[in-house]
C-alpha cells in the first residue's frame, strides 16, 4: 500500500534501492502534509507482502473499515501485513521517514539467507501472518526499548546506509514477533473487530508507559465506547484497565532498576509515575521492598 504512493513519488523526496531479492527500502522525505493516500491505493497490499515503516517525522493514520483507527508518529514503527480492512489512510504534517517492503514468496530464500547468518534463526511466516492477522494486519510498535534503540542507531547512520539498516531490524522484528508467544484469541461470542481494536489498545499503553494514559482519552484515540472496551479488556486480560496499567508499570520499573543505571526518580517518570513518592508506594506494594533495596538486592543477585 504504502509502497505503491511511495513509488509515485520522484527523487529526491523519495529514493528507493534494492536491498536483496524481495526487499526493498525508500529514504522518503514529503516536506509538506501530503493529506489523505488515494483512495485507490488503502485496499492494496497482496497476500505474502510485508511493508515496515520506520517514521522519522509527521505521522501517518490509519482508520480501519470497524471504526478503529492506528496513528504512528515519529520513532514510532507501523507494520502492515494486509490492508483490506482499511478505509483510509492519510500523512499528517511535513513526513519523513523510511518503508522497508517484503515480498514473501521473492525474499523467502533471502530469508533464509539472512537467519543463517545470525546463527540458524528460525523464521516462520506463518506465524508472522498469523500474528498480524489477529491484529487485523496492522499493529504499531510505539516507544519500547527495541525500537527507541533502532532509532538511535538509525540517526547515527549515513542517509546511504539506512535503507540496509531497516531491512536488517526489520528481519530481526519478524523473527521477535515469530518468537514471542501467540497472539492471544478473543472469548467466545466476543466481537472479533472488538477484541482487535483492545489489543491495540493494549499495545499501545505498554508502548507509551511513560505518558499520562486516561480511558476516556484512549477510546477518543481509538475510537471506542469506553464501557464496551472496559468490559472487553477485562474479559480478555483477566483484571481491570487500571489494575494491568498499574501492575505493568511497576513491572517494568523493575526492568529498567535491574538492566540500567538510571535513578529511581528517571525510572518512576520512564514508567509514568509524577512523583516518587506514589512511584514508591506502588512499587512496595507489589515487590515488598522500595525501588532503591530492589536495586541493590538485583546487585548482589538476590532476585
Amino acid at each position: 500500500m504504502l509502497a505503491e504512493y511511495l513509488e509515485g513519488v520522484p527523487e529526491p523526496w523519495a529514493v528507493w534501492e534494492g536491498i536483496m531479492p524481495g526487499a526493498r527500502a525508500c529514504r522518503f522525505s514529503l516536506g509538506r502534509a501530503e493529506g489523505p493516500l488515494p483512495a485507490e491505493l488503502v485496499p492494496r497490499l497482496e497476500r505474502l507482502r510485508f511493508e515496515a515503516l520506520f517514521c522519522l517525522g509527521g505521522r501517518l493514520t490509519l482508520e480501519r473499515r470497524d471504526g478503529a483507527g492506528l496513528s504512528a508518529g515519529a520513532r514510532e514503527l507501523l507494520l502492515l501485513s494486509d490492508a483490506s480492512g482499511l478505509a483510509a489512510a492519510r500523512f499528517e504534517g511535513p513526513a519523513a521517514g523510511i518503508l522497508v517492503a517484503v515480498d514473501g514468496a521473492d525474499a523467502r530464500e533471502s530469508l533464509r539467507a539472512v537467519c543463517r547468518l545470525l546463527g540458524g534463526l528460525e523464521l516462520d511466516t506463518g506465524r508472522v501472518r498469523r500474528r498480524m492477522e489477529a491484529r487485523g494486519g496492522c499493529a504499531l510498535v510505539g516507544s519500547t526499548a527495541w525500537s527507541q534503540a533502532a532509532f538511535d542507531h538509525l540517526n547515527r547512520l549515513p542517509p546511504a546506509e539506512r535503507g540496509r539498516y531497516c531491512v536488517l531490524k526489520s528481519v530481526e522484528l519478524l523473527y521477535l514477533l515469530c518468537a514471542q508467544e501467540g497472539a492471544r484469541r478473543p472469548p467466545a461470542g466476543m466481537d472479533r473487530g472488538l477484541a482487535r481494536a483492545v489489543a491495540d489498545v493494549r499495545a499501545y499503553m505498554e508502548a507509551h508507559l511513560e505518558e499520562k494514559l486516561t480511558i476516556p482519552g484512549l477510546c477518543r484515540q481509538f475510537r471506542l465506547s469506553s464501557t464496551a472496551f472496559k468490559a472487553c479488556f477485562r474479559r480478555m486480560y483477566g483484571q481491570p484497565v487500571h489494575a494491568w496499567l498499574r501492575a505493568r508499570r511497576v513491572e517494568r520499573a523493575a526492568e529498567l532498576l535491574r538492566s540500567t543505571s538510571m535513578g529511581v526518580l528517571e525510572v518512576s517518570q520512564a514508567v509514568g509515575y509524577g512523583s516518587a513518592s506514589q512511584f514508591g508506594s506502588a512499587f512496595r506494594a507489589r515487590y515488598g521492598v522500595s525501588p532503591g533495596q530492589y536495586r541493590k538486592m538485583s546487585e548482589l543477585g538476590e532476585i
